[in-house]
């Protein structure tokens, strides 16, 4: 019984210190709500992570991130090769093409972004960016997500819509992914989204699919120079993991 009352609380104190990352500042009982606990747990909560140097007070009745999830998450960061390389193929890139260029896996239904490059940017890269932007309209998302199946792409993209009460054909969505990597070897869409093009491909990663893009809402490129990029960036992070 003691046992499992541990694992609820760290359960519980996870699902906080989530929340606040998440949303930013909030108070005990808006924390208790999200959680479905009574304020006074909510509150005992707090007052262990606070403890750790996980969660600060920075006014009287609101509780945020405190340096420690900094300092916890950067020593975490070395033991994930995968950001590193992410970084450099990223860099590669967005310095062949001149446009943008990411590397994202999906983590909990959701799109984490390991490494981004703006087309517009001064070539250095934004790591772990837990992206909220909505599944069914991201190029990387598509292609990752078709990468688990027809069953699982349906479920995905329906949340996904679903999230925003918007209106999609999950199978329309999994014929248009299928259909260019039949024609292209890549996922390779005009016109998405405010972008002029997005290619993306899939590559191999700690027994798990990653996603390379490159994307553009400017310049154009032509779609061999865009396949071999792509082709050549799946390649060198794959190296450079399997070191």
């Amino acid at each position: 019984m003691k046992e499992e009352k541990g694992i609820q609380s760290l359960e519980r104190g996870m699902a906080l210190l989530k929340i606040l990352s998440e949303k930013g500042p909030q108070t005990a009982s808006t924390l208790a709500r999200g959680l479905g606990i009574h304020q006074s747990s909510a509150s005992r909560l707090l007052l262990s992570l606070q403890k750790a140097g996980f969660v600060r007070k920075p006014a009287y009745h609101s509780f945020a991130l405190d340096y420690g999830v900094l300092s916890f998450a950067g020593i975490a960061m070395a033991h994930f090769p995968i950001i590193g390389a992410s970084a450099k193929i990223s860099a590669l890139l967005h310095n062949e093409t001149g446009c943008g260029a990411a590397v994202a896996i999906l983590q909990d239904d959701r799109l984490l972004y390991l490494s981004r490059i703006a087309s517009s940017s001064d070539g250095r890269p934004i790591l772990v960016d837990d992206s909220s932007f909505p599944l069914h309209r991201s190029a990387l998302g598509l292609l990752l997500a078709h990468g688990k199946g027809k069953k699982e792409f349906c479920r995905l993209m329906k949340n996904s819509a679903e999230s925003l009460g918007e209106p999609v054909s999950e199978l329309g969505l999994y014929r248009m992914v299928t259909d260019s990597l039949s024609k292209h070897g890549i996922l390779f869409l005009r016109d998405w989204q405010g972008h002029k093009f997005n290619a993306v491909r899939l590559f191999e990663a700690d027994g798990r699919q990653g996603a390379l893009a490159i994307f553009s809402g400017q310049k154009d490129q032509p779609l061999g120079k865009l396949k071999a990029c792509l082709e050549k960036g799946s390649l060198e992070i794959e190296s450079m993991l399997r070191k």
